[in-house]
This record gives structure tokens, C-alpha cells and sequence, in this order.
């Protein structure tokens, strides 16, 4: 069977877009999958680009996904089976689309290969080296999308983005007062360490909310300053989202809509401000 396969990679987000188009966010461009420590939970999307003659109405293909650590041990196997949708065509072939959801849990650095095959044998074998650098290290149940809506029926999307700080957390929000940050800091692991960028408005107000309640119970950092405008939380230091509206009445069901930056130079901005401002703002 004449399948031909385009592109077989890895994205963090593939999303349907106006007029027919696909959205593919964060695609891994490289034969390298970089990993921070291990053992590292892997979150991403498979996608595999092909076309196959449009004379052939159906066709099946085999997936196989293997994980062979240093040592040259096989670790990990999955094996699925899928049918070729029937999506865009021309006069001769038809292009498909394939995307799998990827949860799994890399034990060692190694080697992962993708295979692809047809009744009439293998198609294409994809190679991804995985290597010690810089990723996200998020602990999550439930993925986090790049962007969604709030609302009042839809407001787990603020819990899950805070539930994934499992080391820091940087909270950027000029209204957020401390009964607000109290009620955000239930849902964080106990471990995570954080920091909060607030108007000097509410600086007595912390003072205060310190002094009849306590300390927090965990380690908190709050500083104060005139010089911020929109809301931000960092996650682990690596995950940037922007969010339209003040965090407390999101976590109560208001309607607002939050966006990742994903764009490397925004980021390296984003960080250098905030670590500017943060070094200029007035302590408790």
C-alpha cells in the first residue's frame, strides 16, 4: 500500500483552528527529547502527517512505541492500532491526520522509537534521543490547556495551572489581598515554595491579616509595588501564563480567559522584569 508518512513529532497542543486549519503548539523540530531528571512524566502529543491514494478507501495502521533505556534494556512497550480517517483529499490522495495523547512515565535516559506499519510491513521508524537539559518539571492529574476560557462552570482550568507548582510559584496580582492568597495557597502542595508581586495598597492589609492570623503555613514571600497592571503566575520556574483577570474572582466562577506565553523571547522579558521588579519592591 503506497502510505506515506510527512511528519512524526512530538507537540505539547494540537488544537482545530478556523477554516480547516490545525494548530500545532510547541513541536519538537529535533531528534532529541530533552529531560531534566528522572524518572520524568512525559505530557505531549504524538502526531504523525501523511497521505495515502484516495483509491484506497480504508487503511489501518500499527503504532508501536518502545523506550530502551543506556543499558540497552526494553522498559516500556505500547502497541495501538488505527484507522486512517478520510479528511482532505485531492484528485489523488487524501492526507490524514493522526494524534495520540502521550502520559507516560520515562524511567532512565535512553532511546524512544516510534514505529509505523501497514499490513505490508514497516512504513517509518522515528528515533528520539532522550537527554539530560531544560524541561518543564510539573506534577499534574489532568493536562493543563495553552489557553481557555473561565467560567462559572469551568473554573478547575485556575486549579489544575496552581495544583502543578510542585517546587515554586510566582503569583503577579495587584488586587490580591491575603483572605485571596489564603484561599489560593489550598490548593498547592505544602512543599511549594512562593512569591507574591501585590499593589503597596495592600501592604497594611498584610500586616494586619499577619498579625491576627499568623505566618502561613508554608514558605511565602510577598513584596509591593505600583508597577504592575495585568496578572501572571510562573510555574517552576519554566511555565509563564497571562491571565485577564484579577486570580480571586476566578476562583470563584467569574468569566476571564488565561493564555501560556510561549514564545521564547517574551519569556526571557518576562523574566528579567519580573526579577527587576522583585528586586526593587518593598518587603513586608
Amino acid at each position: 500500500m503506497d502510505i506515506s508518512i510527512d511528519l512524526v513529532g512530538l507537540c505539547d497542543e494540537i488544537t482545530e483552528a478556523q477554516f480547516g486549519k490545525l494548530n500545532l503548539l510547541g513541536l519538537n523540530r529535533t531528534d532529541n527529547l530533552t529531560i531534566n531528571d528522572v524518572p520524568y512524566r512525559l505530557l505531549s502529543n504524538l502526531i504523525v502527517l501523511g497521505e495515502i491514494p484516495i483509491k484506497w478507501p480504508e487503511a489501518t495502521l500499527c503504532l508501536e512505541f518502545e523506550f530502551i533505556d543506556s543499558k540497552h534494556n526494553k522498559l516500556l512497550e505500547r502497541k495501538m492500532d488505527f484507522h486512517l480517517p478520510d479528511t482532505l483529499s485531492n484528485n489523488a490522495r487524501r492526507h490524514f491526520v493522526l494524534h495520540i495523547p502521550l502520559d507516560l512515565t520515562l524511567p532512565d535516559y535512553g532511546t524512544a522509537n516510534i514505529r509505523i506499519s501497514s499490513g505490508e510491513g514497516q512504513i517509518k521508524l522515528k528515533k528520539f534521543s532522550l537527554i539530560k537539559g531544560d524541561a518543564p518539571h510539573i506534577a499534574v492529574s489532568t493536562r493543563v490547556d495553552s489557553s481557555s476560557l473561565i467560567t462559572s462552570t469551568e473554573s478547575s482550568a485556575l486549579d489544575s495551572i496552581l495544583g502543578s507548582a510542585n517546587k515554586t510559584l510566582v503569583l503577579i496580582d495587584k488586587y490580591l489581598a491575603p483572605k485571596g492568597l489564603r484561599h489560593l495557597l489550598e490548593y498547592l502542595p505544602t512543599t511549594t515554595s512562593v512569591r507574591v508581586l501585590t499593589a503597596l495598597q495592600n501592604k497594611e492589609k498584610y500586616k494586619r491579616d499577619v498579625k491576627q492570623f499568623g505566618q502561613f503555613n508554608r514558605k511565602v514571600e510577598i513584596r509591593f509595588t505600583d508597577a504592575i497592571h495585568d496578572r501572571f503566575i510562573i510555574v517552576n520556574e519554566t511555565e509563564y501564563f497571562h491571565f485577564g483577570h484579577s486570580f480571586i474572582p476566578l476562583s470563584k466562577g467569574q468569566i476571564s480567559r488565561y493564555s501560556k506565553v510561549i514564545s521564547k523571547n517574551e519569556i526571557s522579558d518576562l523574566r528579567e522584569i519580573y526579577n527587576e521588579l522583585w528586586a526593587k519592591a518593598q518587603t513586608l
